[in-house]
């Protein structure tokens, strides 16, 4: 049951991620053009307006799925057991799909920049030091089972999303002017 709920939650995730996966891939070119012509001040401007595209959406879609999860999963599967796991993945998921979205974004936008050593250990730490341990943990003895998982991935996302932002900040600071 419980990895039944969680396959309708990663076929419902995973449709609602192909904006942000191909807004990601906009903004890595987006920005690598801006960079290479020498125009970095609108390096923010690109990437703010690709967050809010992509923070919109998923704010969209996370209260569809927190309020309308056992509907979405009623039209995946008719069984009610699998329903009430997915409905609960759900819950979580909606946040968690918000901070992929926003690390995902500003991932692409530090590639386009070619950033990419400091944001591949962001993404270790996010997914195998944060993630992995802490989603077993709340999963087994945190009682919380199958959305546990989501909750540790949630988290690592979150650091993975504050970390990325702080990175392409410091590396988007424009130098004083002088007057």
């Amino acid at each position: 049951v419980a990895l039944a709920g969680n396959e309708v939650a990663m076929s419902v995730g995973g449709v609602l991620y192909m904006v942000p996966f191909g807004v990601a891939g906009a903004v890595t070119i987006r920005v690598a053009q801006a960079r290479g012509a020498g125009e970095d001040q609108v390096l923010r401007p690109i990437v703010l307006a690709a967050l809010g595209l992509v923070t919109g959406w998923l704010t969209i879609a996370a209260l569809a799925l927190t309020f309308l999860g056992p509907q979405i999963a009623g039209l995946i599967v008719d069984d009610p057991a699998v329903i009430a796991v997915a409905a609960q993945i759900f819950t979580i998921f909606a946040l968690f799909q918000i901070m992929d979205g926003v690390q995902s974004s500003t991932l692409g936008a530090l590639r386009g920049m070619s950033d990419t050593r400091w944001p591949a250990l962001v993404s270790f730490i996010a997914y195998w030091v944060i993630s992995l341990p802490l989603g077993w943990g709340l999963a087994t003895w945190g009682g919380m089972g199958a959305p546990g998982i989501w909750a540790g991935f949630f988290l690592g996302l979150l650091f993975a999303a504050v970390a990325l932002v702080l990175r392409f900040r410091a590396r988007t600071r424009l130098p004083p002017t002088g007057g």
